[in-house]
């Protein structure tokens, strides 16, 4: 859907959208209004005159911004809103599926860096990210001298993460391709007149050094396989003609030992089983193209796909390129300033099927190369987890969209639980300023698993489009950031002018974008509710990093979207998000010419706010939950079978609806993990180590295997009987089947009931 909020169109497209979600899911848009009905007022207005239009759509299409080489922008968005006014504060600001904000298009071009394929829009977006100092790093346990060696071994060991920081994006995409059915299929001619070679790694990555289980070599001699040191032909080739090669093996060391080799000309296949052996080698990490050629020769590939099929014939993980989107490649190749003749680019010369393919140009520069010249990061891209979706919202006549998420830890296999709801309200004010409040929970029944170091957010600028950034000092001058941070990029918050700004030419009327993120507004207020013991949130003044990633020697003569390319811009409060605490930040952003954005954002210093949020549960709305043919579903109170608080009133905590794949059964709990495979890890800590009570039962969670679906967030609930009012357990009222047996993560909640 797609709505606009034009003032003599408000009560119309108002009337559209209601009416639009109440044939599609009237329910559903009134409870998710009422569970995100808790960010506290917006104070900034803009005058009707100098407001704007806004815009604001759920239907995808392209931005047309550049991003990394094989990323597909339709995995991850969710949702636009788009401001149109002037060539300056116009611009169309993208949200992902994990409630991160993804793309921010002005008339200075795309803002946010081109991702990364290993990241697919997880690091480089703006986005709330919390961090657990206590247990996010392994060194306080292995460094510890009352920690054994053997116990010191076994933690590194495991292949799970130990860090505890949480994502309000999503999880990494690269993880163990260990098990099920490996398949990696691709069209490729060696050039008519000039025919190169090329070879396929397959490799596994470990602590000490690497695991090749062997190669695929493909010359004017023929496709054949290396492994355990023997080669072993599949077929004859010829240069100038399309051939398909696919490979499959089985990972994890299971199936037939061998690696299946199969050659396709003309629909013609030849077929070739080699056993190869290699008693540490469990899964693929990368896929490595190299030459070794004494010539130069020409390589051309199209249709490369690379899949890991489970053992149950679903997919695990996918792949595909028909590089039929020109990019550029040949400054991704490793030693490739140092040989300087070789090159990689998709070309229009040939193609196996559409119109492109890529195009390998090796030169006599690459015989003696140890390292691979091409690797499978270049050739595709992994799948990514985004954070559940939970619920949404859209204030049409506001120019507002808001959401619910379940931050995640962004390794998909960890040691670690998230136990943080991220609540995101995007606001377009007009004339240029964008406002952002979060609205952070943490549900954690570990009461060491305290969030003290937080980005709010984290994020920055695409430094090709906005080259000229700058810092303002508490004075109101704007300097470059080598003036006024520390050596480490990260300086008090009070030592700024409360904003930043990033332009992209020096000149007045220079497309620009400004961050105001305030200067710790509340900090002596916040000091003195801790000194006389009233709840309080902040606990010292708040840091700002500025900083910008390492770029290569030649980025301004490479295409924008082949590098990181990254300004990094980070506010840090110093907050302590406790178990069972809830806190809110707002920032700004203003789109707009420099001179204009510089004016805005100094108006808006004062208006960055922040502070801890408590809940009336006399005032917190009530949703009703019942159950009807097996499914959990949010009805009127009077037919609920109970209800449940919309927000995180003190002593509650939240009440999910998951699905099992299996059984398509809905199940209520609070454990988010209820359908994550897990393994009990032991570690013989001693008893009297200092984080023994957390680590005694360390379990590890493969995210990437979850067998169930987050559906929403159903409410808040009581972790003890309260005096007053009429409530039962959660057991006494569920099927099992609905509500299995609790644990310490499955907690069976006081709910209240009809009287």
């Amino acid at each position: 859907m797609t709505f606009s909020t034009t003032p003599v169109k408000i009560v119309a497209l108002t009337l559209f959208f209601m009416i639009s979600f109440v044939l599609n899911a009237a329910e559903k848009s009134q409870v998710d209004a009422t569970i995100l009905d808790i960010f506290p007022d917006s104070v900034v207005k803009i005058s009707p005159k100098k407001k704007g239009t806004t815009v604001m759509t759920d239907k995808y299409k392209p931005s047309g911004s550049p991003w990394y080489p094989g990323l597909d922008e339709s995995n991850v968005f969710n949702f636009e809103i788009a401001h149109k006014q002037d060539k300056n504060n116009s611009f169309a600001l993208r949200i992902g599926k994990g409630g991160q904000l993804y793309s921010l298009y002005g008339a200075f071009g795309e803002s946010i860096p081109p991702s990364s394929l290993h990241s697919p829009w997880n690091d480089e977006v703006w986005q709330f990210v919390a961090v657990c100092s206590r247990y996010n790093t392994r060194l306080r346990l292995v460094n510890s001298d009352k920690i054994s060696p053997e116990t010191k071994k076994r933690f590194e060991s495991f292949p799970y993460a130990k860090t505890l920081f949480i994502h309000n994006s999503g999880a990494y995409a690269s993880y163990p391709l260990n098990e099920g059915e490996a398949k990696i299929s691709f069209d490729i001619m060696l050039g008519k007149d000039d025919p190169g070679k090329i070879s396929l790694l397959l490799v596994q990555h470990k602590d000490k050094g690497v695991l090749i289980p062997g190669q695929l070599d493909i010359n004017p001699n023929g496709v054949s396989y290396t492994a355990n040191k023997r080669s072993h032909k599949a077929s004859d080739i010829k240069p100038g003609k399309w051939y398909n090669i696919t490979l499959t093996l089985t990972l994890g060391g299971a199936g037939d030992g061998k690696i299946h080799v199969q050659v396709k000309e003309d629909g013609q296949a030849k077929k070739i089983a080699v056993p190869f052996h290699h008693k540490n080698f469990t899964g693929i990490k990368t896929l490595d193209l190299k030459s070794s050629a004494n010539k130069y020769g020409e390589v051309y590939i199209d249709n490369w796909s690379f899949d890991i099929i489970k053992k149950n014939g679903d997919v695990r993980f996918t792949e595909k390129n028909d590089y039929e989107k020109p990019a550029y490649i040949s400054g991704l190749m490793n030693n490739f300033k140092k040989t300087g003749r070789a090159k990689v680019f998709y070309t229009d010369k040939h193609a196996a099927s559409g119109k492109m393919s890529l195009a390998i140009y090796d030169d006599v520069g690459l015989k003696n190369q140890n390292a691979p010249f091409f690797k499978r990061k270049v050739l595709g891209i992994g799948q990514n987890i985004y954070c559940p979706l939970l619920a949404e919202d859209v204030i049409v006549e506001k120019g507002v969209y808001r959401s619910i998420n379940w931050g995640l830890v962004p390794q998909v296999k960890t040691i670690h639980r998230s136990p943080i709801l991220y609540y995101v309200q995007t606001r377009d004010v007009g004339d240029g300023v964008i406002e952002i409040t979060y609205v952070v929970h943490n549900f954690s029944v570990d009461e060491g698993v305290v969030f003290n170091w937080l980005n709010a957010p984290w994020g920055g600028t695409r430094i090709t489009s906005l080259p000229k950034h700058y810092v303002c000092t508490p004075e109101g001058k704007l300097v470059t950031r080598d003036k006024i941070m520390k050596r480490s990029g990260v300086t008090e918050l009070r030592k700024t002018g409360g904003w930043n700004i990033s332009c992209a030419t020096d000149a007045p009327d220079s497309p620009s974008l400004a961050l105001v993120f305030g200067r710790d507004k509340n900090l002596e207020s916040e000091l003195k509710k801790q000194q006389e013991g009233k709840p309080y949130c902040q606990i010292k003044e708040s840091k700002y990093r500025d900083m910008t990633t390492g770029l290569p020697a030649d980025w301004k003569e490479r295409p924008e979207n082949t590098h990181r390319n990254y300004d990094v811009a980070v506010v840090i409060p110093q907050f302590n998000l406790a178990p069972g605490k809830t806190i809110w930040y707002r920032s700004y952003m203003v789109i707009n010419s420099k001179k204009k954005a510089i004016w805005q954002a100094k108006s808006l210093v004062d208006k960055v706010d922040y502070g801890l949020c408590d809940f009336d549960p006399v005032t917190t709305a009530k949703l009703g939950v019942t159950v009807k043919d097996g499914k959990v579903l949010h009805c009127a109170a009077k037919k609920a079978t109970f209800k449940l608080f919309s927000k995180p009133v003190t002593g509650t905590m939240p009440l999910f609806l998951l699905e099992s794949n299996k059984h398509t059964q809905d199940v209520v709990t609070s454990d988010m993990y209820m359908f994550v495979p897990q393994e009990k890890l032991s570690l013989d800590i001693p008893k009297d180590y200092s984080n023994y009570e957390f680590y005694k039962h360390t379990v590890g969670y493969s995210l990437i295997d979850n067998a169930g679906k987050w559906k929403k967030l159903l409410g808040y609930a009581y972790t003890k009987k309260p005096q007053k009012g009429n409530y039962r357990k959660l057991s006494k009222l569920l099927d099992k089947k609905i509500f299995p047996e609790t644990n310490k993560y499955h907690v069976d909640l006081w709910v209240e009931i009809s009287n």
